[in-house]
């Protein structure tokens, strides 16, 4: 229940945000009316950004209208701190289900900051990781905002940027920072039970903020799902005491590039003289070109963009029938 005190406040704020042609001085009592009931209203929340629990700042959030409902944002009200503490893109942590010890984390999705006095934005509960393997021994990962199409398309999809937005299975949200650089088109990404191939990535309208469509593509046998990480040719490291290699390490061809590549069994780390028969398969003829020069060399040369399947390089070891595979996108000349 609203005390008089929450009433108050909450008119003061509307008070500032329609009488736009208020003076200073009128502006100021109502500010310091704001602030003086601040933390008793029943909105009064605490949070963190960006992880960072040593500092907390005063907000208060609340349900937004009938169409924040049914995506899920809820709108943040800053306290009037005359230096803004957020922006698009930042990820907010507090108490949202009492219950629960943890902390949810939530995206801000955007944000209005012309007047510190009437800072908000609308944030939306983090539902996702995003996760890819950094090394042979650590993962990275980021919390995200994942959405089906659908809702996408029918409550934020509506152009108003400017832009063509393409068609995708799911559409992701989540801070851009040097650590999310690593997303980019034509990576593979794990969520649940499937694997999702950025189709296009949006880092251009706020330097904070990545949004990410992704289309839904085959699994591959090397796809890690008891962790929930994709396979992207790159990530696997190269060994060789008893192992197979594949080299170079590339996980893409330009179009109408072509590239030679060596495979070797090596043994205590040394170079055996094994030899391979080399096939490949995942897709048709039509998008590629095998060479097989001998049986450690062979060239594959990239006839038409495919960007739905990977190439499967398939080297089987003439002497002990083990298969090695390696799989390669067939990017066109400049995507």
């Amino acid at each position: 229940m609203l005390t008089p005190t929450n009433v108050k406040n909450s008119c003061c704020i509307q008070q500032i945000r329609d009488f736009k042609s208020i003076d200073n001085e009128a502006k100021d009592i109502l500010v310091q009316n704001i602030i003086f009931g601040f933390e008793q209203s029943p909105s009064y929340e605490p949070v963190y950004v960006n992880y960072d629990l040593t500092k907390v700042y005063k907000t208060w959030i609340q349900e937004g209208n009938k169409k924040d409902k049914i995506v899920g944002f809820k709108e943040l009200i800053s306290y009037p701190y005359e230096q803004i503490k957020f922006k698009v893109g930042d990820f907010i942590s507090w108490k949202y289900r009492k219950d629960v010890a943890d902390l949810s984390v939530w995206l801000v999705e955007s944000f209005n900051e012309q007047q510190y006095y009437d800072a908000r934005g609308r944030i939306l509960e983090c539902n996702q990781k995003i996760k890819w393997r950094k090394s042979s021994v650590e993962v990275e990962s980021v919390d995200c905002v994942l959405m089906d199409n659908m809702t996408y398309v029918n409550f934020l999809g509506k152009g108003t940027d400017g832009l063509v937005e393409p068609n995708a299975s799911i559409v992701v949200m989540t801070q851009n920072n040097d650590k999310t650089d690593y997303i980019k088109k034509n990576r593979r990404f794990i969520f649940g039970d499937n694997v999702y191939l950025v189709k296009q990535t949006f880092r251009g309208l706020n330097d904070n903020f990545l949004k990410i469509f992704l289309t839904e593509v085959p699994k591959q046998n090397e796809d890690d799902f008891v962790n929930g990480i994709a396979w992207n040719g790159e990530d696997l490291p190269v060994e060789t005491d008893n192992k197979t290699v594949i080299l170079p390490e590339v996980d893409f061809i330009r179009l109408a590039q072509e590239v030679t590549f060596d495979v070797f069994k090596y043994v205590a780390n040394v170079q055996s003289t094994d030899t391979f028969t080399i096939s490949v398969s995942g897709v048709s003829n039509e998008y590629y070109s095998l060479t097989i020069i001998d049986g450690n060399k062979f060239k594959i040369n990239n006839l038409k963009e495919n960007k739905q399947n990977q190439l499967v390089i398939s080297c089987k070891n003439n002497i002990t029938n083990e298969i090695t595979t390696k799989n390669i996108w067939l990017k066109g000349r400049w995507g």
